[in-house]
Parts: structure tokens; sequence; C-alpha cells
């Protein structure tokens, strides 16, 4: 038997003679040149490139030369054949982070910046004939352009990527044609883009048999019913987003909307910033396999259902930004069981109870990222140090009690902690100081104490933004002691330093925020502080500073020195710096001329107030109806300390609410002359105080242009002469006041002006010849002077030509005539532009129609973000 097993060496001695010369044979034909793409193919990209225009910003298109096209930036050749299958212009991303200190979500914001620009697509790509795989979310389409039709022929295609290019209009029901298309991503230029690309049809998708991946992120479908039923027609679509496409009221997730196949295999759904209202939806817990589950941004109230225990395979939760007011069977529950859990953000609803109860059995352990921010949330927290992996925790504006958790000190992968807002007390653990990956550090307002020294900053290498203010905390660092970060924001507001200006605040040379207002320095400010740093913000307010105001930047936007000892003049650097959005130095010693400069109430300025002051332009935009605010003016967030002022009759004290306000009040010093009158084009002030000044001449005449004001304060002054009539077209008053003037003559009449005499008699009041309803002191000799009758004119008397009257209504009739059977007797007579003519007039009312609707969903969505 054995020799019959054994294979004659002379058998094996062929074979490797075969095998070697068959390599040799291979190698040989290899040898001559490596293998270049298609001449044709190579033409038909250059001829593409020829429509492009490159970013200045990047060399993208440097590539695309030389006879060998497969080694070009962005492509990539089968090796076998040398044909271009796939082609992929990606964009620039930076990884950026939204403004730590608005009430954004937390996450990586992706800036996505184009690589090429181009005004059209060109069809030479269809001489790519194996082109399989086309990314163009690198490209932006300049203007209005649709699809091109002709990407609907590419049939090879497996992978379309359009998204961001800016197209606009219908998508093209052509792309049905592509039917072993797998991914298509259709996704908006942006959040804050006009839906200028929408789905007329959704039938030609049920062709797309082999469709994996769908995003129509901000591309709305006319009838949104027909889509989600062609959807659960495709038997592998698994990943779906459809965001930011509804009005309110357009769309729900009603039983029967989806078949339950559909949401059994589906893994991915996006469907925030959808308007969505009532409960969440009890169909969605058939999706078994979910991993990946976004309704945030929408209007679900009611409970998180329980049956959310049940989806254990869910990675990615975000139910944000809705009006959920519990959680069946509690958070712990909630999360228990959910092993594979990576995100889950839950902020910005109405949740309360305790985060804490029953937190034993919790395999979250992989979670990177927990949002319940703006919540209600209360109990104890040390159960969270288990949660090992956590990257982001932000619980923001709660109601947690008890001493910072020291089991946060073991989350060595944390890089943002948002504590703030809250109700912990004590001292802030020193060993928060060794994550040295903390790039966020949010403590402000609660009741912390204690000091903080070196050892709460020795290992955070990374931070960027730290934020303790408005809490009870001393600061105790050594004079020379050199920080291991650079911040780009310092927010230590109401914190004791009880020293002269912190000479480590040098050393950060990147930070943009500073905020040391309450903060117990004295001494003068430092040169440096104004040389050395890019500040945009700096907020020294009720301190004891003293000196003068050094000559800051141009960088500087907002500069709040109030309430302090600072004295001597005022730098024209700030009235000469055009990015200068807020300025207060009210309550301190300045002297000497005023600069084109805002709020310096109470201080002992002197001249004549400056014509320029016209010239402020976000004081003078046209307010929108809708948010009663001036437009133009960005939306800012205030967290700085409450700003006290003048108005009204007394002193308010602002907080959020600052970001509405627009004021001007120079009262309490000593200007003299008049009021200039460009004032009067400052039509978005919600209040004007210049009382207690010098000032004298006449009340300008125009003062009723300024339609916005809600105060209006000239009391304790020189004025003379009559109260202008328009100021009875201040609508918008509620309150006045102009005594101790010399001011005469009859006080103009308005219902306005009567009901706020009547809520205060002194408004008037040290002006002893002013006359006239609703004073006692009546005016004399200035009775109406009666209304002239009307005289009944010829025409109206019936006495016109007769003649006149036929040949002008025989001219009308003729007129009309020629005008409506000049155009439709063309449509009556000449089928093809009829036909073509009431095409387009259908197409042009779905357009508007669609327009309509749906910038009202924008326009509700913004108003919601604001």
């Amino acid at each position: 038997m054995g020799r019959y097993r054994q294979v004659p060496g002379f058998v094996i001695f062929g074979a490797v003679l075969l095998l070697i010369g068959s390599s040799w044979r291979c190698s040989c034909g290899n040898s001559s040149a490596p293998l270049l793409c298609r001449r044709e193919e190579r033409d038909a990209l250059l001829e593409f490139k020829q429509s492009l225009e490159s970013n200045s910003s990047n060399g993208f298109l440097r590539s695309w030369e030389g006879e060998d096209c497969c080694v070009w930036e962005g492509l990539s050749c089968d090796r076998a054949t040398g044909h271009v299958i796939r082609l992929e212009i990606l964009p620039q991303v930076t990884i950026t982070e939204n403004d730590p200190f608005s009430y954004e979500k937390w996450e990586s914001l992706q800036l996505s910046d184009p690589v090429v620009y181009a005004s059209e697509l060109s069809p030479s790509l269809l001489r790519l004939r194996y082109l399989n795989h086309l990314d163009l979310s690198g490209l932006r389409i300049n203007g209005s352009t649709l699809i091109p039709a002709f990407i609907g022929s590419m049939k090879h295609l497996s992978y379309l990527n359009l998204s961001n290019v800016g197209f606009q209009g219908v998508v093209p029901p052509h792309l049905g044609n592509l039917t072993n298309l797998e991914v298509l991503d259709h996704q908006a230029l942006d959040y804050y883009s006009p839906y200028d690309l929408f789905l007329a049809d959704s039938h030609w998708i049920s062709r797309l048999v082999a469709l994996k991946y769908l995003d129509l992120t901000g591309v709305p479908p006319v009838n949104a019913q027909d889509l989600m039923q062609v959807l659960n027609t495709l038997p592998s679509l698994s990943h779906f987003a459809l965001s930011r496409c509804f009005a309110p009221g357009d769309f729900s997730i009603s039983p029967g909307l989806f078949n339950s196949s559909f949401l059994a295999r589906l893994q991915y759904l996006d469907l925030s910033r959808n308007n969505l209202q009532g409960p969440i939806p009890t169909l969605l817990r058939n999706m078994t396999s979910i991993r990946h589950l976004d309704l945030s941004n929408n209007d679900l109230y009611g409970s998180i259902p329980i049956w959310f225990s049940d989806l254990n395979g869910l990675a990615h939760v975000d139910l944000e930004g809705n009006q959920l007011d519990s959680i069946e069977g509690g958070f712990s529950f909630f999360i228990r069981g959910k092993c594979r859990l990576r995100f889950l953000s839950l902020g910005d609803n109405l949740l309360q109870g305790e985060i804490g109860r029953n937190s034993s059995g919790i395999c979250a352990f992989g979670l990177e990222l927990l949002s319940l921010r703006g919540n209600r949330y209360s109990g104890e927290t040390d159960w969270l140090g288990t949660l090992s992996s956590l990257m982001e925790l932000n619980l923001y504006g709660n109601k947690l009690q008890g001493p910072i958790p020291r089991s946060l000190e073991r989350l060595s992968s944390l890089r943002r902690l948002d504590l703030s807002s809250n109700r912990f007390t004590g001292i802030i653990p020193e060993g928060l100081g060794q994550l040295s990956r903390l790039e966020i550090l949010h403590l402000s307002s609660n009741s912390l104490e204690g000091t903080v020294s070196e050892l709460h900053f020795t290992n955070l290498l990374g931070l960027k933004h730290l934020d303790i203010s408005n809490n009870h905390l001393t600061v105790e660092l050594d004079p020379d002691w050199a920080p291991p970060f650079r911040l780009i924001s310092i927010m230590m507001g109401s914190c004791r330093f009880k020293t002269k200006f912190p000479q480590w605040i040098r050393s950060q040379k990147d930070a943009h925020t500073l905020d040391l207002s309450n903060a117990s320095i004295s001494g003068e400010m430092p040169q440096w502080l104004a040389t050395d740093l890019k500040l945009s913000t700096l907020d020294l307010s009720n301190n004891f500073i003293s000196g003068r105001i050094p000559n800051f930047s141009s960088t500087v936007e907002s500069l709040v020195l109030s309430h302090n000892r600072i004295s001597g003049l005022i730098p024209p650097s700030i009235g000469e710096n055009p990015e200068m959005d807020n300025l207060y130095l009210n309550d301190n010693h300045l002297t000497g001329p005023i600069p084109a400069s805002l709020y310096v109430a109470v201080n002992n300025l002197h001249g004549t107030i400056p014509h320029c002051f016209g010239s402020l332009i976000s004081m003078s935009s046209s307010p929108e109806l809708n948010h009663s605010r001036p437009s133009g003016i960005p939306i800012t967030n205030w967290d700085g300390e409450p700003v006290a002022e003048v108005m009204k009759g007394r002193e308010l004290e602002y907080t959020t609410t600052l970001k509405f306000m627009f004021s001007l009040d120079l009262s309490s010093n000593n200007f003299v002359g008049l009021i200039p009158h460009e004032l009067t084009s400052l039509t978005a002030l919600n209040s004007l105080n210049l009382s207690h000044n010098l000032l004298s001449g006449n009340i300008p005449e125009k003062i009723g242009d300024m339609k916005w004001l809600e105060s209006l304060d000239f009391s304790g002054n020189q004025l003379s002469g009559e109260i202008p009539p328009s100021i009875s077209l201040l609508t918008m008053l509620s309150h006045l006041n102009l005594s101790d003037n010399n001011l005469a003559g009859k006080i103009p009449k308005s219902s306005q002006l009567d009901s706020l005499y009547v809520s205060d008699h002194s408004i008037y009041s040290g002006n002893p010849l002013l006359c006239g309803d609703p004073l006692l002191n009546k005016c004399l000799g200035q009775e109406e002077a009666p209304t002239p009758p009307k005289i009944p004119s010829k025409e109206n008397m019936g006495g016109s030509d007769p003649l006149d009257k036929v040949t002008f209504y025989g001219v009308v009739m003729l007129g009309f005539a020629t005008g409506f059977w000049g155009a439709i007797g063309i449509l009556v007579f000449k089928k093809s532009w009829r036909a073509a003519y009431f095409t387009f007039a259908e197409e042009i009312a779905n357009k508007i129609y669609v327009a309509a609707s749906l910038k009202v969903a924008k326009l509700k969505t913004r108003m919601r973000g604001e």
C-alpha cells in the first residue's frame, strides 16, 4: 500500500519547472512598464478638470498632471485593466469645538471646506464608463444649478455622494437607473442653508434594490408618506437619515408607516430636527437591530417608554431637545443592559428624579459621552466614576447636590467636564488636577468653597477653557507660578483674589475671554493686559481697580470696567475701535471729553455729546417683527456678571436677557450743548437716558423715529422749546421723564402719553410753561382750527362730458382685448406653446408651495435654536 502513496520524483521535478517557467513569463510580461490609465479616460478627466476651480488654500488639482491618471489625487484604477473605478473629491475637514460657553450640544464639530468649485458638473464624467465610486462632497457648485440628469446614466455606480455640493431644485428621478447603487448620500449643504433641494417624487427610489445607505438630510420630500412606503420595499436598507426636513404638523410617525421587516433590519435612524410631535412612537420598539437612534430637537413629550430597555444593541442614543418628562423605570434601568452604549444625550428635556438610584448592574463601561444637561435631576453621582471610558460628561443645569464626587478623579480619558449651574457644595477635589486630557472644566454657579491652589492644575496640560465663576472660592496662587496650560477662556468671576492683578495670566497668550469680575482685585491694570494678550472679551467690573485705562487693541469687542475706581481720560482708541460691541465704564472716576463709546453713566465727563453716535450701526438696524430685535445683530450668550442699568426710572439687573437690550446711558455727567439730532437714527434703541446733565436747546423733532424706545429720560437738564409732536408716535414707550427742564407750549396728544401721565404725574413736573391736557394748566389762544368744508368737484357732481366717458371706456376695452388675446390667443392656437406654458406654471406653483412650507420650518427651527 505504501508504494502507491509515493509520488514519483520526476513528476515533482516537472511541476517545479512548470511553476518556474510560468512565473518567469509573468514577470517578463510585466517588466516592460507599469500599467497606465486609459488615454480616453485621462482626456475625460482633464476636460473635467477644466470645469473646476481649485481652492487657493489647497493643491488638490496640482497632482492632476502627467500621463498616468491612476496616481492622481482622489483617483483609483483597476489594477488589471487600468480603468478608473473611483473618483473622490473630499472636503478639507477641520475638527473644532463648539463655543464651550454656549448652550449647544457638546460634540466635535466638523467644519468642511470645499477643495474645488464649479459652475456646473461636466458631462465628461460619462466617459469614465467603469466608474463605480463617485464622491463629490468636496466640490461646491456656484449659483443655482440642478443635479445633472447624466448622472443617472453612470450605471456602474455603487457609491454616490453628492452631500453639501450645493445643488438646487428637484432630485432627478433619473437616479433610479443606478440599480447597482448601495450608498446614496444627498445631505444638504448645512443646517443654516435654505431648503434649495427637495424630493418631488419618491417612487424612483424603489428601483434601487441594492441600496443600503440613504441620507436625505435637509432634502424634504413633497410627500413624506410616499417616501416611507417606498423605503419599506427596499430589502437591504439599514441606514436612513431624514433630518431637518419638516415644518410642525407636516410629518408624524403613525402606526403602519413602516412595516416590521423594514424596522427590524434598520441599524441607523436619524429623524432629528423635524418638529415631530407627540409621544415617542410605539412602533419604533420593533427596531431590534438598531445601533444609532437620533430623535433630537423635536417636540416629543411624555415619558421615555420602558421598551427602550429591550434595545440593548444601541450604541448611540440622542433624545436631546424635546419635552420628555420621565423615564419609565428610571435612568439606571434605562441604561442597564446597554453594554454597547457609546453616546447618550438626554439633555434639554424635563427629566427628573435621582440618577444614582439602583445604579448597580450598569454595564455601559464603554460610554464616551453622557449629557443630561438642562434637566431636573437630583441625587448622588459617585457611581459616574465607574464609567471609565467617559470623554465628555455634561450635567449642567440640574439640581444635583452634595460634594463633587471624588470618583471623577478616576476618569483618565475625560476631556470635557461640565457640572455648572447645580447645587454642589464643598471643595473642588485636588485630584481633578490629574486629569491630563481635560480640555474643558466648568464648575460655575454652584456653592463651592475653599481654596484653589496650584495643586488643582498640576497636570492639566491640555486645559483650554476654565470656568469656576459664581462660587465662594478663594484663589491663592504663587505670584511666580507658571501654569502648565494655555487657556482660551478664563472665567473666574466672584473668586476672591485679594491681590493686585494676577501675573500668571500674562502667560496665557491664547486667551480671548477673561472674566475676573467681583474678584477683590486692587491696583492698576497692567499695560501687558492690553499689549501682550489679544482679548476679545474682558470683564473686570466690581473690583477696586484704580489708575488709567490702557490702550486696548482693536481685537477687543466687549470691555466691562464698571464699578471700579478708574480715573483719567477715556483712551481715544476705544472710540476708534470698529469691533467694539459692548462698553461699560459706569461708576468710576473718569474725566475729560467722551469719545465715540457707550454706557459711561455716573462719571464726570464733560463737553458735547458726539454727533458720531448716530453712526452706531448695531443700534440703527431695522427690527425684525418675529424677534422684536434689530436684524443683523447676532444673538450672543451673556454668561458674565449681571449688568445693572437705570431704565424705566429704576435700576434693573439684566442677566440672560441682556442680549435683547439696546440702550444708551449718558446720565449723571456734565454734558453741555444740544442733543444731537443724529441720535434719532438709532432706531433700534430700547432705552435712551440723558438725564442729569447740562443739555440745552430743543428735543430733536424726529424723536418719534425711535419707535422701539421703551424708556426715555431727559430729566434734570436745561431743555427748552416745545415737546415735538412726533413723540406721540412712540407707541412702545412705558417710561417717560421730561421733568426739571424749561420746556414750554402744548403737550402733544396721544393715548400712550395720557396713560404714562396717569401712572406717573411727575413726568412733566418742573416745566412751568407747559400747558394743555393732561395738565391743569390750560393753553390760551390755542383753539384748534375748524376743519375746512369739502367742496364737491365737478366730477363728483356728475358734470363731466358724456363723450369723454364713452371714449375712456372704449380705450380701456380695446386695450384689454389686445392684451388678452395677444397672450391667450397664441396659447389657444399653438398647442406646443400651450403645453410648455402650463407645464412651466405647474412646476413654479409646486416649487413656491414647497419653498414656502419649508422656509416656515426653517424659521421656526432657528427660533427654537436661539
